[in-house]
């Protein structure tokens, strides 16, 4: 094995958008291969659930007590009842994370007090969008994404440099650019540990539009050779394997 000093590996990867339970032996055996490196980032909408990449509120709890590494994402309109400070009945319980998501748009600052605040009365570390610069704010988890899930490539990473807060690293992250991302980090990071989110790129055209868990029983078996046949992995074996 050899290593790509060129190259600043994340803490962690979060992959997003497992939307059925089928996959949960598959995700346990992933997790459990490399080490616990993966959080799995499943999305949560009042209006979305049962669609693609959004799982139904049953199915939400089944991942919740799986013991697999997970951050909520949180969109829509349950999403805006956070930034406006009004209560919402969602469990926590089973997350290590919040994502509190907009669309189209960064929040402001009343909201950010209000995401914040929601955050800690659960007793869970909320993430938050930004974009152009990484804030100073420590009270929360910054993740850079102008992209807003829709797949927009990142082209530059701003500096980590004037923050202590924890960082991430979105936006249109895929097979073919994600060692560009991981070049630039060693630079930007100064050291610093951060993580990338990948979630547009696991529904490319060749996926079919489905979570590449397809084949869910052989892949739990055989991971190292599925990786050399499948994007979703080699997104996260060019970030946290060394090869």
């Amino acid at each position: 094995m050899t290593h790509n000093h060129d190259i600043t590996l994340p803490l962690f990867v979060t992959l997003t958008g497992a939307d059925k339970t089928d996959y949960i032996p598959a995700m346990q055996s992933l997790s459990q291969s490399y080490g616990g490196k993966i959080e799995w980032g499943i999305l949560v909408s009042r209006e979305h659930q049962g669609t693609s990449r959004f799982p139904v509120w049953t199915d939400i709890d089944v991942f919740r007590t799986s013991g697999l590494r997970l951050s909520a994402h949180i969109c829509g309109a349950l999403a805006q009842d956070i930034f406006d400070g009004r209560h919402i009945d969602f469990e926590v319980s089973g997350f290590r994370r919040i994502q509190i998501n907009k669309l189209g748009e960064h929040a402001r600052p009343a909201e950010i007090e209000n995401a914040i605040a929601f955050g800690r009365k659960q007793g869970i570390r909320t993430i938050l969008q930004c974009g152009n610069t990484f804030p100073e704010d420590t009270r929360a988890d910054w993740l850079m994404d102008n992209s807003f899930g829709q797949g927009k490539p990142l082209d530059t990473i701003p500096s980590l440099q004037n923050t202590n807060a924890f960082c991430g690293i979105s936006g249109g992250l895929s097979a073919s650019s994600v060692q560009d991302i991981l070049k630039q980090a060693k630079q930007k990071t100064h050291n610093r540990p951060y993580w990338i989110d990948a979630e547009s790129a696991l529904f490319a055209s060749e996926c079919d539009g489905v979570f590449n868990f397809r084949g869910a029983g052989v892949f739990a078996q055989f991971v190292d050779l599925y990786a050399s046949e499948t994007r979703y992995l080699k997104i996260y074996v060019a970030t946290v394997k060394n090869v």
